[in-house]
């Protein structure tokens, strides 16, 4: 899944296109949810096909656990991950999120 696909893309005064920035979902804790732990070269992208059979989810993954993401798809090492297991509220979320006009 493209999660660009609802973010608007506008134009600037010169007529150039840009997209706005993407607003993310916050994700809440569920009793549904799965624990983790990170083992040597685990990734973002990797958990989310393991999990969703889709790499491009690893964001949820990432925004479900912030203390640990630093802005690469390497994971830590050694650490619990919360593994969202019911993510159709998340992806219509981040389309209602992105979806509506400024």
């Amino acid at each position: 899944m493209n999660r660009y696909e609802y973010t608007k893309i506008l134009r600037d005064t010169d007529g150039k296109r840009f997209r706005r920035n993407t607003i993310y979902p916050k994700i809440k804790p569920k009793n549904s949810d799965e624990i983790y732990m990170t083992q040597e070269r685990d990734r973002w992208d990797t958990l989310a096909h393991i999990y969703y059979n889709d790499s491009t989810l690893w964001w949820i993954i990432a925004r479900a656990n912030p203390r640990h993401f630093k802005g690469s798809l390497a994971c830590p090492v050694a650490v619990y991950l919360v593994i969202p297991t019911e993510i159709t509220d998340i992806l219509s979320e981040l389309e209602r999120l992105n979806s509506t006009e400024l």
